[in-house]
């Protein structure tokens, strides 16, 4: 038997190299139209370059303006009428407005509306933020009330209304 001092210890398995830092930056090109060894465009690179836009599908102009259908048709989702036409009843009899010079509170301006309107069944004010807000009626005569009832001022400051 042998003595145990003279048994020379196995080595330990190689240890794994570390996993790579998600972090790190692996191109350290400067130049921004560099592509990646992929062979796709990086986020950066498509972001400094103008003619690589992300949105180079939807910006495809004509003479200055959009054209009506482009060639490439990949992430479009084509309505029909009724389609469109079942999206937009809800929001026939509403409005848009905004108040200058000053920003209310949600609850408050409502109030005042109800107060400034006097609509024949209750309104819903929708926040769209930058103040702007939509109004949502249910009967069209209360719409018509808002938009043609004259130049409209809550708390001395001008009330925009537009359809």
């Amino acid at each position: 038997m042998a003595d145990p001092q003279d048994v020379e210890p196995s080595p330990l398995p190689p240890t794994p190299p570390d996993p790579p830092d998600p972090m790190k930056i692996t191109n350290t090109s400067k130049e921004p139209n560099q592509e990646s060894i992929e062979g796709k465009s990086s986020f950066k690179s498509i972001l400094l370059n103008k003619a690589n836009s992300l949105n180079g599908n939807y910006l495809s102009h004509h003479n200055g303006k959009m054209s009506q259908v482009s060639e490439e048709i990949y992430d479009t989702i084509v309505l029909r009428e009724k389609d469109k036409d079942r999206i937009y009843a809800p929001w026939r009899f509403s409005v848009i407005v905004k108040l200058f010079k000053k920003t209310l509170a949600h609850g408050y301006l409502g109030t005042k509306l109800l107060d400034l309107w006097k609509p024949s069944e209750p309104l819903i004010l929708v926040d769209l933020g930058n103040g702007y807000y939509i109004v949502k009626f249910t009967n069209p005569e209360n719409m018509q009330m808002a938009l043609h009832g004259g130049p409209l001022f809550i708390i001395g400051d001008f009330l925009s209304v537009r359809h």
